[in-house]
């Protein structure tokens, strides 16, 4: 039977309620023990979020968004993940510009180097890129940590001199998104602990995403707006790739480059 059809729709129904019984009973037995309450919450998240992505899939417009440069960082929302795939919030190194009329992005997803691990021990699809990520979200955290409130204070010395009802609302709203942009910079001050040994670019993780997934940056008041790795990080991405996905060697690619 093909529940595509929608002639089939009172068995799509059916088959639904049993799926969402079998789900609640999955996760009963989940939270019920502690070494997969974890997973519980996590698979609760993504089922979430999933909703929401779905509800707002015909209204997403990727050209509110910034275009996205090769190079650029971003953080993003992987999802919920079988196995040893990447899942839950990540960095993500962009690998192909995309404009705003593009859906989609082609990422490197990142993970972060632990305290007790060797970066010269890494996994053969792997590549360390140092602390570089750290330093630069640091930096521009510092700068909007000034910006953000000094343009926010502004707008408040402004409001008195706004006549229109509409003007006032664009205003306020504005006004509004800066506050919210003010508290998530506060949250991510506290992420950026996960960087401080160093980032590792998971090369055989490369993956297309949907823009919808991305959580900053989506407009140039958020943290990462901007930033890039470095043409040395890049290259050493681009030579694993190679090394990965293709039967070229980077030396000879660069002699013909050359």
């Amino acid at each position: 039977m093909d529940l595509k059809d929608i002639q089939n729709k009172q068995s799509l129904d059916i088959k639904v309620q049993s799926l969402l019984s079998d789900f609640q009973q999955l996760f009963t037995d989940l939270s019920s023990d502690e070494d997969t309450y974890k997973k519980a919450a996590l698979l609760y998240y993504w089922l979430r979020d999933y909703k929401n992505y779905i509800k707002n899939e015909n209204t997403f417009n990727p050209k509110y968004y910034p275009d996205f440069k090769r190079g650029n960082i971003v953080n993003l929302n992987l999802g919920f993940n079988l196995g040893s795939e990447l899942g839950g919030l990540h960095y993500g190194i962009v690998l192909q510009n995309s404009n705003r009329r593009n859906p989609n992005l082609v990422i490197v997803p990142l993970s972060s180097l632990k305290n007790y691990k060797d970066p010269s021990k890494l996994h053969s699809s792997e590549v360390y890129l140092g602390e570089e990520l750290s330093f630069k979200i640091q930096a521009k955290f510092e700068s909007l940590k000034i910006s953000i409130p000094t343009e926010i204070n502004l707008l408040k010395e402004a409001v008195g001199h706004i006549n229109s009802e509409e003007n006032k609302k664009e205003f306020f709203s504005k006004l509004d998104d800066l506050n919210q942009k003010e508290q998530l910079l506060l949250k991510t001050k506290k992420k950026l602990s996960v960087l401080k040994h160093g980032s590792i670019a998971v090369v055989n993780q490369i993956r297309t995403v949907s823009k919808m997934r991305v959580l900053d940056p989506t407009d140039k008041y958020d943290i990462l707006f901007g930033l890039k790795l470095s043409n040395d990080g890049l290259n050493r991405i681009d030579k694993k790739i190679i090394e990965l996905f293709t039967n070229q060697s980077w030396q000879l690619i660069q002699a013909n480059v050359s």
